[in-house]
């Protein structure tokens, strides 16, 4: 007689089903998860830019002017370029899937920040857009 205990095939089946079950759920979660840390780290750049605009605005009087000539109505000058806006405004951002468009007028008495992260993966949208003047305080966007 052969006394060996061992699984059925059949168990075996069921288990490896119910494994890919849970990782299937796990999987879902970490894609949220990812998406909602990336527009977070999006909304905190936002702020950085402007928190630091506003700093200098307080030492040259007016804030932070590109070179480039605005395309969106309303505005004179513009940049999407990131290393542009490390170097004007002193700061160091590393936007991987956000894209931040710096508007301001000529006289550089008011700008505003349009940033939006795509996520790679759905291609879910998320964007923020806002207006400042000298007296607009910056507050985070993280608790909208």
């Amino acid at each position: 007689m052969n006394n060996k205990k061992a699984f059925t095939l059949i168990e075996v089946m069921i288990v490896l089903m119910i494994l890919g079950i849970i990782a299937g759920f796990a999987i879902v979660g970490f894609n949220k998860a990812t998406y909602r840390q990336e527009a977070k780290q999006m909304k905190l750049e936002f702020t950085m830019i402007a928190a630091a605009n506003k700093v200098y605005q307080a030492k040259h009087g007016k804030f932070w002017i590109p070179s480039t000539s605005a395309t969106k109505p309303g505005w004179d000058f513009e940049t999407t370029d990131i290393k542009a806006i490390n170097a004007g405004l002193g700061i160091n951002l590393q936007a991987k899937n956000t894209v931040h468009r710096y508007l301001i007028n000529a006289s550089g008495t008011s700008f505003g920040i349009e940033s939006e992260y795509t996520d790679p993966r759905t291609g879910v949208q998320n964007k923020i857009v806002q207006a400042f003047t000298a007296t607009t305080p910056v507050t985070s966007p993280l608790d909208n």
